[in-house]
Protein backbone atom coordinates (compact mmCIF):
# COMPACT_ATOMS: atom_id res chain seq x y z
CA UNK A 1 0.00 0.00 0.00
CA UNK A 2 1.66 3.20 -1.17
CA UNK A 3 -1.37 5.79 -0.68
CA UNK A 4 -4.76 6.21 0.72
CA UNK A 5 -7.36 9.22 -0.74
CA UNK A 6 -10.31 10.25 0.10
CA UNK A 7 -12.73 11.58 -3.21
CA UNK A 8 -15.36 14.04 -2.47
CA UNK A 9 -17.86 15.46 -4.50
CA UNK A 10 -17.68 19.20 -5.32
CA UNK A 11 -19.53 21.11 -2.96
CA UNK A 12 -19.32 18.58 -0.70
CA UNK A 13 -17.92 19.80 3.19
CA UNK A 14 -15.04 17.61 3.65
CA UNK A 15 -15.02 15.70 7.11
CA UNK A 16 -12.23 15.83 9.26
CA UNK A 17 -10.31 12.43 7.64
CA UNK A 18 -10.38 14.01 4.52
CA UNK A 19 -9.06 17.02 5.72
CA UNK A 20 -6.08 15.44 7.57
CA UNK A 21 -5.28 13.23 4.28
CA UNK A 22 -5.57 16.42 2.52
CA UNK A 23 -3.03 18.53 4.36
CA UNK A 24 -0.37 15.20 4.85
CA UNK A 25 -0.95 14.85 1.10
CA UNK A 26 0.10 18.68 0.82
CA UNK A 27 3.12 17.95 3.06
CA UNK A 28 4.24 15.19 1.40
CA UNK A 29 4.24 17.56 -1.70
CA UNK A 30 6.11 20.18 -0.31
CA UNK A 31 8.67 18.05 1.02
CA UNK A 32 9.37 17.23 -2.68
CA UNK A 33 9.52 20.72 -3.77
CA UNK A 34 11.65 21.27 -1.30
CA UNK A 35 13.87 18.20 -2.52
CA UNK A 36 13.81 18.98 -5.53
CA UNK A 37 14.90 22.77 -4.90
CA UNK A 38 17.75 21.82 -2.82
CA UNK A 39 19.12 19.27 -5.64
CA UNK A 40 18.62 22.38 -8.08
CA UNK A 41 19.95 24.95 -5.60
CA UNK A 42 22.98 23.01 -5.26
CA UNK A 43 24.59 21.74 -9.02
CA UNK A 44 23.55 25.32 -10.34
CA UNK A 45 25.83 26.77 -7.51
CA UNK A 46 28.62 24.19 -8.22
CA UNK A 47 28.25 25.64 -12.07
CA UNK A 48 28.58 28.76 -10.84
CA UNK A 49 31.61 28.14 -9.13
CA UNK A 50 33.05 26.09 -11.88
CA UNK A 51 32.67 29.19 -14.04
CA UNK A 52 34.23 31.70 -11.27
CA UNK A 53 37.09 29.78 -9.48
CA UNK A 54 40.25 31.20 -10.99
CA UNK A 55 38.81 34.90 -12.32
CA UNK A 56 39.26 38.46 -11.32
CA UNK A 57 36.67 40.50 -10.54
CA UNK A 58 36.13 44.03 -11.87
CA UNK A 59 34.65 45.16 -8.61
CA UNK A 60 34.63 44.90 -4.82
CA UNK A 61 31.63 42.57 -3.61
CA UNK A 62 31.28 42.39 0.63
CA UNK A 63 34.87 41.14 1.58
CA UNK A 64 36.52 40.55 -1.97
CA UNK A 65 38.29 43.69 -3.14
CA UNK A 66 38.66 44.81 -6.66
CA UNK A 67 40.95 42.53 -8.98
CA UNK A 68 40.70 39.79 -6.49
CA UNK A 69 41.22 36.22 -8.15
CA UNK A 70 38.36 34.24 -7.00
CA UNK A 71 39.47 30.60 -5.85
CA UNK A 72 37.60 27.93 -3.80
CA UNK A 73 38.08 29.74 0.19
CA UNK A 74 36.34 32.72 -1.50
CA UNK A 75 33.10 30.87 -1.80
CA UNK A 76 32.39 28.89 1.26
CA UNK A 77 30.48 31.66 2.49
CA UNK A 78 28.73 32.55 -0.12
CA UNK A 79 25.62 31.96 -1.23
CA UNK A 80 24.01 31.56 -4.57
CA UNK A 81 22.18 34.63 -4.76
CA UNK A 82 25.77 36.42 -3.28
CA UNK A 83 27.08 34.85 -6.43
CA UNK A 84 24.70 36.40 -9.16
CA UNK A 85 26.11 39.17 -7.87
CA UNK A 86 29.88 39.26 -8.95
CA UNK A 87 30.70 40.49 -11.33
CA UNK A 88 33.41 39.42 -13.41
CA UNK A 89 36.52 41.41 -15.68
CA UNK A 90 35.87 39.37 -18.61
CA UNK A 91 32.28 40.25 -20.10
CA UNK A 92 31.88 37.08 -21.94
CA UNK A 93 31.66 35.51 -18.48
CA UNK A 94 29.47 37.51 -17.21
CA UNK A 95 26.98 36.66 -19.99
CA UNK A 96 27.61 32.63 -18.79
CA UNK A 97 27.09 33.47 -15.44
CA UNK A 98 23.80 35.75 -16.46
CA UNK A 99 22.21 32.56 -19.06
CA UNK A 100 23.17 30.22 -15.66
CA UNK A 101 21.31 32.79 -13.81
CA UNK A 102 18.05 32.55 -16.14
CA UNK A 103 17.89 28.45 -16.46
CA UNK A 104 18.13 28.43 -12.56
CA UNK A 105 15.21 31.08 -12.42
CA UNK A 106 13.37 29.13 -15.29
CA UNK A 107 13.72 25.72 -13.50
CA UNK A 108 12.70 27.21 -9.99
CA UNK A 109 9.96 28.77 -11.28
CA UNK A 110 8.49 25.17 -13.46
CA UNK A 111 9.00 23.54 -9.71
CA UNK A 112 6.97 26.26 -8.05
CA UNK A 113 4.04 26.27 -11.06
CA UNK A 114 4.23 22.11 -10.55
CA UNK A 115 3.53 22.54 -7.07
CA UNK A 116 0.80 24.99 -6.57
CA UNK A 117 -0.64 22.68 -9.60
CA UNK A 118 -0.39 19.35 -7.66
CA UNK A 119 -2.09 21.49 -4.10
CA UNK A 120 -4.60 22.70 -6.55
CA UNK A 121 -5.75 18.95 -7.51
CA UNK A 122 -5.76 18.25 -3.97
CA UNK A 123 -7.63 20.41 -3.05
CA UNK A 124 -10.29 20.78 -5.31
CA UNK A 125 -13.69 18.60 -5.46
CA UNK A 126 -13.60 15.06 -7.80
CA UNK A 127 -16.13 13.92 -10.33
CA UNK A 128 -18.05 11.56 -8.71
CA UNK A 129 -20.72 9.51 -10.24
CA UNK A 130 -24.21 10.34 -9.80
CA UNK A 131 -25.92 9.47 -5.91
CA UNK A 132 -21.71 8.99 -5.01
CA UNK A 133 -20.80 11.45 -2.06
CA UNK A 134 -17.49 10.20 -1.54
CA UNK A 135 -14.93 7.19 -2.04
CA UNK A 136 -12.04 5.89 -0.69
CA UNK A 137 -9.38 4.21 -2.49
CA UNK A 138 -6.18 2.33 -1.59
CA UNK A 139 -3.64 2.23 -4.09
CA UNK A 140 -1.56 -0.97 -3.80
CA UNK A 141 1.20 -0.04 -6.91
CA UNK A 142 5.23 0.94 -7.36
CA UNK A 143 5.51 4.25 -7.59
CA UNK A 144 7.69 5.58 -10.76
CA UNK A 145 11.52 5.05 -11.08
CA UNK A 146 14.09 3.21 -12.25
CA UNK A 147 13.95 -0.11 -11.08
CA UNK A 148 16.97 -3.05 -11.93
CA UNK A 149 15.79 -4.39 -15.23
CA UNK A 150 14.23 -1.56 -16.51
CA UNK A 151 15.21 -0.62 -19.80
CA UNK A 152 15.71 3.39 -21.12
CA UNK A 153 14.77 3.71 -24.33
CA UNK A 154 14.28 7.59 -24.49
CA UNK A 155 16.31 10.18 -22.50
CA UNK A 156 15.88 13.82 -22.79
CA UNK A 157 13.59 12.86 -25.86
CA UNK A 158 16.33 11.01 -27.15
CA UNK A 159 16.44 7.90 -28.71
CA UNK A 160 18.85 5.65 -27.16
CA UNK A 161 20.49 1.90 -28.01
CA UNK A 162 23.49 1.77 -25.96
CA UNK A 163 25.26 2.34 -22.81
CA UNK A 164 27.66 4.84 -24.40
CA UNK A 165 24.85 6.93 -26.00
CA UNK A 166 23.08 7.20 -22.80
CA UNK A 167 26.12 8.27 -20.81
CA UNK A 168 27.53 11.04 -23.06
CA UNK A 169 23.60 12.51 -23.14
CA UNK A 170 23.79 12.35 -19.44
CA UNK A 171 27.07 14.30 -18.85
CA UNK A 172 26.41 16.85 -21.36
CA UNK A 173 23.26 17.90 -18.86
CA UNK A 174 24.98 18.81 -15.63
CA UNK A 175 22.10 19.92 -13.24
CA UNK A 176 19.80 19.86 -15.85
CA UNK A 177 15.49 18.73 -15.64
CA UNK A 178 15.55 15.69 -18.11
CA UNK A 179 12.40 12.93 -19.24
CA UNK A 180 12.86 9.34 -19.11
CA UNK A 181 11.32 6.96 -20.92
CA UNK A 182 11.66 3.33 -19.91
CA UNK A 183 10.55 -0.03 -20.54
CA UNK A 184 9.14 -2.57 -17.75
CA UNK A 185 7.27 -5.40 -18.23
CA UNK A 186 6.58 -4.70 -22.18
CA UNK A 187 4.90 -0.85 -21.20
CA UNK A 188 6.47 2.37 -21.59
CA UNK A 189 6.94 5.00 -18.74
CA UNK A 190 7.87 8.43 -18.21
CA UNK A 191 9.29 9.84 -15.36
CA UNK A 192 10.87 13.51 -15.11
CA UNK A 193 13.55 14.24 -13.10
CA UNK A 194 17.13 16.63 -12.09
CA UNK A 195 20.59 14.94 -12.96
CA UNK A 196 23.62 15.51 -10.38
CA UNK A 197 26.49 16.86 -10.93
CA UNK A 198 29.82 15.68 -10.69
CA UNK A 199 33.36 16.89 -11.73
CA UNK A 200 35.62 14.24 -14.13
CA UNK A 201 39.00 15.83 -15.58
CA UNK A 202 38.49 19.50 -14.52
CA UNK A 203 34.88 19.56 -16.06
CA UNK A 204 31.20 19.64 -14.64
CA UNK A 205 29.25 16.73 -15.86
CA UNK A 206 25.19 15.12 -15.31
CA UNK A 207 25.19 12.22 -13.12
CA UNK A 208 22.26 10.43 -12.89
CA UNK A 209 23.46 7.13 -10.98
CA UNK A 210 22.58 4.11 -12.83
CA UNK A 211 24.88 1.49 -14.30
CA UNK A 212 24.38 -1.38 -16.75
CA UNK A 213 23.05 -4.47 -16.26
CA UNK A 214 25.73 -7.10 -17.10
CA UNK A 215 24.52 -9.72 -19.73
CA UNK A 216 26.74 -13.28 -20.28
CA UNK A 217 28.21 -14.62 -22.81
CA UNK A 218 30.08 -17.77 -23.90
CA UNK A 219 33.63 -17.03 -25.69
CA UNK A 220 35.60 -19.59 -27.14
CA UNK A 221 39.22 -18.95 -26.51
CA UNK A 222 40.70 -16.58 -29.69
CA UNK A 223 37.47 -14.12 -29.00
CA UNK A 224 38.38 -14.63 -25.00
CA UNK A 225 42.01 -13.82 -26.03
CA UNK A 226 40.92 -10.50 -27.63
CA UNK A 227 38.05 -9.10 -25.33
CA UNK A 228 40.77 -9.56 -22.52
CA UNK A 229 43.16 -7.69 -24.66
CA UNK A 230 41.04 -4.91 -25.79
CA UNK A 231 39.46 -4.65 -21.51
CA UNK A 232 43.26 -5.03 -20.50
CA UNK A 233 44.02 -1.71 -22.81
CA UNK A 234 41.04 0.13 -21.88
CA UNK A 235 41.99 -0.21 -18.45
CA UNK A 236 45.46 0.82 -19.16
CA UNK A 237 43.91 4.17 -20.15
CA UNK A 238 41.64 4.92 -17.18
CA UNK A 239 44.49 4.10 -15.12
CA UNK A 240 46.91 6.64 -17.40
CA UNK A 241 44.03 9.38 -17.32
CA UNK A 242 43.51 8.56 -13.47
CA UNK A 243 46.98 9.10 -12.35
CA UNK A 244 47.27 12.57 -14.49
CA UNK A 245 43.70 13.43 -12.78
CA UNK A 246 45.00 12.44 -9.12
CA UNK A 247 48.43 14.16 -9.73
CA UNK A 248 47.13 17.52 -11.62
CA UNK A 249 47.51 21.03 -9.70
CA UNK A 250 43.64 21.65 -9.76
CA UNK A 251 43.23 18.24 -7.66
CA UNK A 252 45.96 18.24 -5.16
CA UNK A 253 44.72 21.84 -4.07
CA UNK A 254 40.95 19.97 -3.78
CA UNK A 255 42.44 17.59 -1.89
CA UNK A 256 44.18 20.41 0.61
CA UNK A 257 40.71 21.17 0.60
CA UNK A 258 40.21 18.61 2.99
CA UNK A 259 41.86 19.65 5.69
CA UNK A 260 39.85 23.16 5.62
CA UNK A 261 36.35 21.11 5.35
CA UNK A 262 35.65 21.34 1.61
CA UNK A 263 34.03 18.04 0.43
CA UNK A 264 36.20 16.20 -1.61
CA UNK A 265 34.45 14.36 -5.15
CA UNK A 266 34.41 10.70 -5.26
CA UNK A 267 35.91 10.96 -8.99
CA UNK A 268 39.06 12.70 -8.02
CA UNK A 269 40.02 11.88 -4.37
CA UNK A 270 42.35 8.70 -3.99
CA UNK A 271 41.34 5.63 -1.77
CA UNK A 272 43.15 3.47 1.33
CA UNK A 273 42.20 -0.06 1.47
CA UNK A 274 39.37 1.10 3.62
CA UNK A 275 38.05 3.09 0.42
CA UNK A 276 38.61 -0.17 -1.85
CA UNK A 277 37.12 -2.38 0.74
CA UNK A 278 33.67 0.11 0.88
CA UNK A 279 33.83 0.52 -2.47
CA UNK A 280 34.15 -3.56 -2.73
CA UNK A 281 31.26 -3.87 -0.92
CA UNK A 282 29.11 -2.19 -2.84
CA UNK A 283 30.23 -3.35 -6.16
CA UNK A 284 29.50 -6.65 -5.03
CA UNK A 285 26.15 -6.24 -3.73
CA UNK A 286 25.64 -5.54 -7.86
CA UNK A 287 28.09 -8.38 -9.15
CA UNK A 288 30.81 -10.31 -8.44
CA UNK A 289 31.91 -10.20 -12.23
CA UNK A 290 32.06 -5.86 -11.09
CA UNK A 291 34.03 -7.24 -8.02
CA UNK A 292 36.48 -9.13 -10.14
CA UNK A 293 36.99 -5.92 -12.18
CA UNK A 294 37.65 -3.98 -9.52
CA UNK A 295 40.69 -6.00 -8.11
CA UNK A 296 41.96 -6.50 -12.07
CA UNK A 297 41.84 -2.70 -12.33
CA UNK A 298 43.70 -1.76 -8.80
CA UNK A 299 46.22 -4.40 -10.09
CA UNK A 300 46.62 -2.52 -13.17
CA UNK A 301 46.49 0.67 -11.67
CA UNK A 302 49.63 0.17 -9.41
CA UNK A 303 51.24 -1.50 -12.48
CA UNK A 304 51.52 1.66 -13.92
CA UNK A 305 51.93 3.75 -11.23
CA UNK A 306 54.85 2.07 -10.03
CA UNK A 307 56.01 2.34 -13.70
CA UNK A 308 56.58 6.41 -13.11
CA UNK A 309 59.55 7.65 -14.13
CA UNK A 310 60.30 8.81 -10.21
CA UNK A 311 62.62 7.62 -8.01
CA UNK A 312 62.06 5.59 -5.90
CA UNK A 313 59.66 3.33 -8.07
CA UNK A 314 60.56 1.18 -10.44
CA UNK A 315 60.00 3.62 -13.14
CA UNK A 316 62.47 5.67 -11.94
CA UNK A 317 65.26 2.80 -11.56
CA UNK A 318 64.72 2.06 -15.16
CA UNK A 319 65.20 5.37 -16.46
CA UNK A 320 68.55 6.03 -14.07
CA UNK A 321 69.75 2.32 -15.27
CA UNK A 322 69.58 3.87 -19.31
CA UNK A 323 70.87 7.49 -18.63
CA UNK A 324 73.97 5.85 -16.85
CA UNK A 325 74.06 3.19 -19.44
CA UNK A 326 74.02 5.90 -22.23
CA UNK A 327 76.67 8.45 -20.61
CA UNK A 328 78.91 6.23 -18.66
CA UNK A 329 78.38 7.88 -15.71
CA UNK A 330 77.08 6.75 -12.42
CA UNK A 331 74.30 9.72 -10.80
CA UNK A 332 75.17 10.43 -7.45
CA UNK A 333 73.06 9.48 -4.79
CA UNK A 334 72.65 12.70 -3.37
CA UNK A 335 71.33 14.19 -6.17
CA UNK A 336 68.62 12.02 -6.23
CA UNK A 337 67.78 12.49 -2.58
CA UNK A 338 65.76 15.51 -2.92
CA UNK A 339 63.90 13.79 -6.19
CA UNK A 340 62.90 10.94 -3.64
CA UNK A 341 62.02 12.64 -0.84
CA UNK A 342 59.90 14.90 -2.89
CA UNK A 343 58.11 11.45 -4.08
CA UNK A 344 57.42 9.85 -1.06
CA UNK A 345 56.64 13.43 0.73
CA UNK A 346 53.35 13.71 -2.18
CA UNK A 347 53.14 9.61 -1.39
CA UNK A 348 52.12 10.72 1.90
CA UNK A 349 49.87 13.09 1.34
CA UNK A 350 48.18 10.94 -0.39
CA UNK A 351 47.56 8.58 1.96
CA UNK A 352 47.16 9.62 4.71
CA UNK A 353 44.49 11.75 2.18
CA UNK A 354 42.71 8.56 1.42
CA UNK A 355 42.33 7.56 4.81
CA UNK A 356 41.32 10.96 6.09
CA UNK A 357 38.57 10.75 3.73
CA UNK A 358 37.62 7.31 3.85
CA UNK A 359 36.65 7.51 7.84
CA UNK A 360 35.13 10.99 7.30
CA UNK A 361 33.35 10.29 3.91
CA UNK A 362 32.76 6.88 3.31
CA UNK A 363 32.42 6.59 -0.66
CA UNK A 364 28.89 6.19 -2.05
CA UNK A 365 29.14 4.72 -5.47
Amino acid sequence: VIDVRVFNRHGIEKDERSIAMERAEIESVQEDKKVEEEILNRNIKLRAIDLLNGQSINKQFKELKHGTTLNQNDFENLSLKDLWKISLQKEELNNDLAKLKNQFDDAYEDIKIRFEDKVTKIQQGDDLLPTVMKVVKVFVAVKRRLMPGDKIVKFDNVDVETWAELVSIIEAKPGAKVNISYMRVNQVIDTDTYLETRTLNGQVVGYLGVTPAIENEKLGIISAIQSTTVLEAQMTLAAVDGIITLFSPDNIKTLLGTYTGQEVPDEVRPLSPIGLAQAGSQIAADSYVNLFSLLAFVNIFLAVFNALPFIPLDGGRVVLSLVEGITGRKVSDKKLYPIAALVVAIFIFLGVTAFYLDITQPIQL
